[in-house]
């Protein structure tokens, strides 16, 4: 859900030693690093869910959030616009950024829930023929 392309190598090391290396490769940094500490403690043994040294996530002040103004839906249906537009590129990479995207602001835990309901809506609704892509 995180995008995230990585590899894992193991080369021979001295006295019979294992080297575990794990190379991101696309995603975000922070996905990649609770990914990597997963992958090197169960190549330690110590199964893929040790406790965590990454530092907690922290949250948004509630007098933060209160101020929070979600965006129109006149600026929902702009992004949908630009969406149908790279979904229609000849680029690859365009279209799967697009794709990407449209997952990501359609997703009520990595975005506002409302604006979430509201673009699903739209994209249901949506005169940019993004359904039929």
């Amino acid at each position: 859900n995180d995008f995230l392309t990585y590899s894992i190598d193991l080369y021979n090391g001295k006295d019979g030693h294992t080297i575990v290396e794990v190379m991101r490769h696309k995603g975000c940094g922070l996905a990649f690093r609770r990914e990597r500490e997963a992958v090197l403690n169960a190549a330690k043994g110590n199964g893929g869910m040790a406790p965590s040294k990454l530092p907690f996530i922290m949250s948004i002040p509630d007098d933060l959030l209160q101020c929070y103004e979600p965006p129109t839906e006149q600026e929902h249906e702009d992004t949908l616009s630009r969406a149908a537009d790279m979904l229609h590129s000849s680029q690859r990479q365009v279209q799967l950024f697009a794709l990407q995207n449209l997952s990501s602001i359609t997703t009520a835990d990595k975005l506002n829930p409302q604006s979430a309901k509201l673009m699903s809506k739209l994209i249901m609704r949506s005169s940019f023929d993004i359904r039929d892509i």
